[in-house]
């Protein structure tokens, strides 16, 4: 469980609440989109936490978000979905939030955002989680030393039917219990610090 706190916004909430009718704070319980729990992050793998639990406090009409906790992997459970583009993560390892709180501001608050844009076909992208080649999790480079990241997703998004990786995360130090593959060489390994990825978005 992860907690953001907002020690210095928290300070100006604080001398602001002196102020009647300045600034009032609002405290939401598992925030939702519709059916759906708010997503952890505002786009796939970025803008996580703060920046998503403001641009949810901002679509109610608030400024901003001043507090904020995690509540890890409930997707399987409460399917999330994403601010910023209505995408709906079902997958075990997605997360929500516990609660937002959030903060009128003293000025007069911006126009409420833009309707997210509609989504893509479901069949152009795809996030794939823990990817193997051959059965064995995928190296983070491509061969030994080369390649790393980028170049070794693209060849599984590749070997997969797909144009390219748009995204891509890294799952540290996973061997030498597991080993992993390189995907230009077919070659695996057993290193202790050996890299591998936590997921992959595929794109056509």
């Amino acid at each position: 469980m992860r907690k953001i706190a907002y020690v210095a916004m928290g300070a100006v909430a604080l001398c602001i609440s002196s102020a009647p009718a300045f600034a009032t704070t609002k405290t939401f319980v598992s925030p939702k989109i519709g059916a759906n729990r708010l997503d952890w992050c505002l786009n796939w793998g970025s803008g996580c936490g703060e920046p998503a639990a403001t641009a949810w406090c901002k679509s109610k009409g608030f400024a901003k978000s001043v507090d904020s906790e995690e509540d890890n992997d409930i997707g399987g459970s409460s399917p999330t979905r994403l601010l910023s583009t209505g995408a709906v993560c079902d997958q075990p390892y997605c997360d929500g939030f516990t609660f937002i709180t959030c903060q009128t501001a003293a000025i007069p608050l911006p126009p409420p955002p833009l309707p997210p844009p509609p989504l893509p076909p479901a069949a152009m992208k795809q996030l794939f989680f823990k990817p193997k080649y051959n059965g064995v999790r995928l190296d983070w480079c491509y061969e030994e030393g080369n390649g790393c990241g980028k170049q070794a997703a693209d060849a599984w998004c590749d070997d997969q039917g797909f144009d390219e990786a748009i995204k891509f995360q890294i799952a540290s130090g996973i061997g030498p219990l597991k080993p992993t593959i390189h995907i230009g060489t077919g070659e695996t390994t057993l290193q202790p610090l050996a890299n591998a990825f936590k997921t992959i978005t595929c794109v056509k």
